[in-house]
């Protein structure tokens, strides 16, 4: 009786543990599923936030770091990735806006202009968190290899988006740091190809003796183009070489237009003749933007060339609705005082 009570007792004991061991196995799966069902969530939401909610002005800022606080520390590999595209494709697009902007080209003044500004800089720790995942990444890189992102077609967001997060790491910091000393350092430090480098300092603000340096460094530079010209053959089709010498030639100019406008921020003296040479080649907004910048005295010595850069910009219709007060102000400068020879360079 002892025996089968204890045999009963036994095989009792084993079904509970094997109901056990199964309740549990059951339950971990259940774990998993809901934690993947989670995690798909949480992608879906990033997703959502790279594509429509950081661009939203019914997305407040608090919802937007906050999601951004929780992603950039996930667990999850293509949360930070999706965290690193919403901030990061928003950042490098409207960099890129302002230069399309103050080109004339594409872009029109209404677009980034009507983005909500996001305030990331109240994410803590984030600015620092960001410079050490940009140096993690790129440890072993060269960085000169780290080109500017190339745009296909005429769609940004779509086309930034294809790219790695970590790569617009320096935007968002130009961006959302302007002025940073800790961002100026990580900026000048690293070996970014010169347009971009000089773009990302322009758009932070930055106008130290380092950051002027590293300007007037390109704009004095000979193996990027003191003096550019693009002048294609009349051909109706130009071959690859041409098109190809043309392609960098313009790169170069405006390598040197980056460096003009960033000298223009701090008003540098240096800079007035050099913007009014590249302006009566070149009639862009943002020449009569940096020259807008410098008072009557600071122009004096240049009113001659003032007067036929503008000359030669008066047939160009732009855009932007912002530019005719610029221009009026240059060209009632330029009027008043015509009667003394040139000091810009020819």
């Amino acid at each position: 009786m002892v025996l089968g009570l204890m045999g009963t007792m036994a095989v009792s004991t084993h079904q509970r543990f094997d109901m056990n061991g199964r309740i549990r196995t059951a339950f971990f799966a259940l774990v998993c599923i809901v934690a993947l069902a989670s995690w798909a969530d949480d992608r879906d939401l990033y997703e959502r936030l790279g594509t429509t909610l950081i661009y939203s002005n019914d997305f407040s800022n608090e919802e937007v770091n906050r999601l951004v606080a929780k992603g950039i520390a996930s667990d999850d590999p293509a949360i930070v990735e999706l965290t690193l595209d919403a901030i990061g494709v928003m950042a490098e697009t409207t960099i890129v806006g302002m230069w399309l902007e103050s080109s004339d080209i594409l872009y029109g003044p209404s677009t980034v202009h009507t983005w909500p500004k996001r305030a990331l800089a109240d994410v803590p720790g984030l600015k620092t968190l960001l410079i050490q995942r940009f140096e993690l990444e790129y440890e072993a890189r060269d960085r000169q290899n780290f080109s500017y992102p190339q745009i296909e077609g005429f769609n940004m967001i779509e086309s930034f988006a294809k790219m790695p997060g970590v790569q617009f790491i320096p935007a968002v910091l130009a961006i959302h740091w302007p002025g940073d000393d800790d961002v100026e350092k990580f900026l000048l430090d690293n070996l970014l190809p010169n347009d971009r480098k000089l773009r990302l300092l322009n758009a932070g603000g930055f106008t130290s003796a380092e950051a002027n340096a590293v300007r007037m460094e390109a704009v004095t530079d000979d193996s990027i183009g003191r003096y550019v010209r693009i002048i294609l053959s009349d051909d109706s089709e130009a071959d690859e070489q041409e098109l190809a010498e043309s392609a960098t030639l313009h790169r170069q100019r405006e390598v040197r237009l980056h460096a003009l406008q960033g000298l223009s921020l701090s008003r540098s003296p240096e800079a007035i003749p050099l913007l009014i040479t590249l302006g009566i080649e070149w009639p862009l907004p943002a020449i009569l933007e940096s020259l807008d910048r410098y008072d009557d005295a600071e122009l004096m010595p240049y009113r001659q060339d003032l007067k036929r850069m503008l000359s030669g910009m008066r047939m160009r219709m732009f855009s932007r609705d912002d530019l005719p007060e610029a221009t009026a102000r240059l060209q009632d400068f330029s009027s008043r005082y015509d009667d003394a020879p040139s000091g810009a360079p020819r």
